[in-house]
C-alpha cells in the first residue's frame, strides 16, 4: 500500500512538473511571437519601400534620364557640327552618340572633352545611387552596357527611339535585387534644329548660319495652293517616303527613309545669301541634286496661280524683296512633288535636265 501511495505521489509530481514546463514553454513562445509580430510591420515597410524603389528605377527614373541625356546629346552634337562644319559618318555615329549620351564626352582632336555637364546618363545614375544611400540607406550600383537611337515604323517620322541596356544591383539588407534590363523609350523631334540647313546655308550679314526648326505641318493631305504657300512660308515639314529621316539628316545622308522621311521647302527670302540655281526647292533635293532622274520626272516647274486670283508661288523678278507677292523667289518644284502637293494645274514654265549634255534647258531655267 505504501508503495502504491508513493507511486501515485511520484506520478502527481511528474504531472505537475510537466504542467509547469508546459506553462513556461507556452509563456516564452508567446513572448517571442509577440516580439516578432511587433517587428513585422517595420520589416514589411522596409521591403516594400526598397521594392518600390526598384520598380521606379525601371519604370520612371531610367526613362526620364534617357530622355534628358539623349536630347541633351542631340543638341550638343548639333552645336559641335555647327562649329566644326563637319558631319559624322554612319559608322562613327552610333559610337560617338552613345559616348556623348552616357558619359557626356566628345573626342575633339584626339582628346575627350566633357561638353554635356550634368546631363549625361552616368552622372545622373551616380546621383541616384547617392540619394538612395542617403535617403533609403540602400546600396545601388548601376552599370550601363549599351545605348543606341533609331527610327522605324513604330517611332514614325516624328519620334526617335532609344534602346538602352543596363545592369544594376540594389542591396536593401533584408533583400537584394540583381537585374539586367533593356529599356526602350522615345522622344519627339519637334522643336529640334534641322542639321542640313545650318550646314549648307551660307552665313547672313551678321555671320550667322540660317537654321530651321522641325515643325510638322497641319495640313495633313489637304493640299491647296493656298495651303502650299503657307507650308513654304513656314518652312515646316511633312512626311514623304522618298525623303531622309531626321537621323539620316544628322549624318548628311539624303537616301530615302520609307518609314520616317521628312521634307520642307527652301524659301530663298529667308536665306538671303543662298544662291539660286536650277533645282527643285525641296530641301534635301536642293542641296544634294539627288532628285534628278525618272523617279522625279526630270523636270522642274515654276508654279503660278490662276485667273481666279489664286496665290502665285514663283516670283520671277531679278531682285528679291520683302513684298508678300514676291516672297517665293525663283521657286521651282519637280514633277513628283508637283503631284504630291496637288499642284499640277498650277504648273507654268518648265526646265528639263538633259542627261546627255548634263545641262538644264527650258523657259523655267535660271
Amino acid at each position: 500500500m505504501k508503495k502504491l501511495f508513493e507511486a501515485k505521489k511520484a506520478m502527481f509530481f511528474t504531472l505537475i512538473a510537466i504542467l509547469i514546463i508546459g506553462l513556461l514553454v507556452l509563456t516564452f513562445s508567446t513572448k517571442i511571437d509577440i516580439k516578432i509580430k511587433g517587428h513585422l510591420p517595420v520589416l514589411e515597410r522596409r521591403i516594400i519601400a526598397v521594392n518600390t524603389f526598384v520598380h521606379d528605377i525601371e519604370n520612371t527614373y531610367l526613362e526620364r534620364m534617357l530622355r534628358i541625356s539623349t536630347l541633351s546629346a542631340f543638341n550638343a552634337l548639333r552645336a559641335n557640327q555647327k562649329a566644326s562644319r563637319d558631319f559624322l559618318t554612319r559608322d562613327e555615329f552610333d559610337l560617338v552618340f552613345a559616348e556623348l549620351a552616357m558619359n557626356g564626352t566628345l573626342d575633339v582632336d584626339g582628346n575627350k572633352v566633357t561638353i554635356l555637364g550634368a546631363h549625361n546618363l552616368n552622372f545622373m545614375l551616380k546621383e541616384l545611387a547617392r540619394i538612395s544611400k542617403d535617403e533609403l540607406h540602400v546600396k545601388s550600383v548601376f552599370e550601363p552596357r549599351s545605348l543606341n537611337v533609331f527610327q522605324n515604323n513604330e517611332t514614325g517620322p516624328w519620334n526617335i527611339g532609344i534602346n538602352f541596356t543596363i545592369n544594376y544591383f540594389v542591396d536593401g539588407d533584408l533583400a537584394t535585387w540583381n537585374r539586367s534590363s533593356n529599356i526602350i523609350t522615345r522622344f519627339s523631334i519637334i522643336g529640334l534644329e534641322d542639321p542640313i540647313y545650318s550646314y549648307h546655308s551660307k552665313k547672313d550679314a551678321q555671320g550667322n548660319n540660317p537654321k530651321n526648326i522641325i515643325i510638322a505641318n497641319g495640313f495633313k493631305e489637304n493640299w491647296t495652293i493656298e495651303n502650299f504657300g503657307s507650308f513654304v512660308r513656314a518652312q515646316s515639314y511633312r512626311y514623304d517616303s522618298k525623303a531622309p529621316s531626321y537621323l539620316l539628316r544628322l549624318i548628311n545622308d539624303y537616301n530615302a527613309s520609307g518609314c520616317c522621311g521628312i521634307e520642307s521647302m527652301i524659301n530663298l527670302n529667308k536665306m538671303m545669301a543662298e544662291d539660286n540655281k536650277n533645282a527643285t526647292f525641296v530641301d534635301y533635293c536642293y542641296w544634294s541634286n539627288i532628285c534628278v532622274g525618272e523617279d522625279y520626272g526630270n523636270y522642274i516647274w515654276t508654279i503660278e496661280g490662276d485667273k481666279f486670283g489664286k496665290q502665285n508661288i514663283t516670283y520671277y523678278g531679278e531682285e528679291r524683296d520683302a513684298r508678300p507677292e514676291h516672297e517665293f523667289y525663283r521657286f521651282k518644284l519637280d514633277t513628283y512633288h508637283i503631284g504630291r502637293y496637288n499642284l499640277t494645274e498650277y504648273t507654268a514654265n518648265f526646265c528639263k535636265y538633259d542627261f546627255g549634255t548634263q545641262v538644264w534647258n527650258g523657259t523655267g531655267c535660271v
